[in-house]
């Protein structure tokens, strides 16, 4: 069955287990959690993209693609705040073209994510500070108790450099499924959608004032 946006968005907001791929343009639906690519290693790199920036797309880039299907990942549920309507998602959609494929659902917890999906094999790649969201939400057995793996990407956070090699919360136990990321060139680390919205910054890490 072919579906165009506006369908694919109003079944992802009646049908909580819907999902759809969209990739340049094109919609996929995702039923029953089967689609033929989720047969492979899925590799997904959750965000809200508002907007796609530089280092988005170099994590995209480091992931290996040798037998793995790769796409970003975007939830139209938002955790604190409004359900995304259609015109905002068609917006941030088209920022993809020629960039990679977009897994769209209504999932905002990782927990709700991998149970969903807890038949695939499954990974997500998120920044340190995602990471360290994710140990204050669930703890150290918590996270190991999720079904799936993390690969941990370094950032700028707290006005330094930290990754899983150097960040206090990591300093006694690393989560089993957390797994060290081949993070962005330095420059990009400080890249911050906030920031890039305020004016502060481009999508490539330029500082335009401060």
């Amino acid at each position: 069955m072919k579906m165009d946006l506006e369908q694919a968005y109003m079944r992802v907001q009646r049908d909580s287990l819907f999902a759809f791929l969209y990739d340049d343009g094109h919609i996929e639906p995702v039923y029953d959690l089967h689609a033929p690519w989720s047969e492979k290693s899925v590799h997904l790199l959750p965000g809200s993209f508002n907007p796609l920036h530089m280092a988005h797309e170099s994590m995209h880039e480091a992931i290996d693609k040798t037998d793995s299907f790769v796409a970003y990942e975007m939830s139209m549920e938002r955790i604190d705040k409004e359900f995304l309507d259609i015109k905002e998602l068609e917006s941030r959609l088209s920022q993809f073209h020629g960039k990679g494929k977009v897994f769209v659902n209504r999932w905002p917890y990782f927990i709700q994510k991998a149970g969903i999906l807890r038949n695939w094999d499954l990974t997500f790649h998120i920044g340190i500070d995602t990471a360290i969201r994710l140990v204050e939400a669930h703890g150290i057995a918590g996270i190991q108790g999720i079904h799936s793996d993390f690969f941990v990407y370094d950032r700028i956070w707290e006005n330094r450099q930290q990754g899983l090699d150097n960040c206090m919360v990591f300093s006694n136990r690393t989560p089993l499924n957390f797994h060290k990321g081949i993070s962005p060139e330095e420059a990009l680390l400080g890249l911050s959608s906030t920031a890039i919205r305020a004016g502060i910054q481009d999508r490539e890490g330029h500082l335009l004032k401060g």
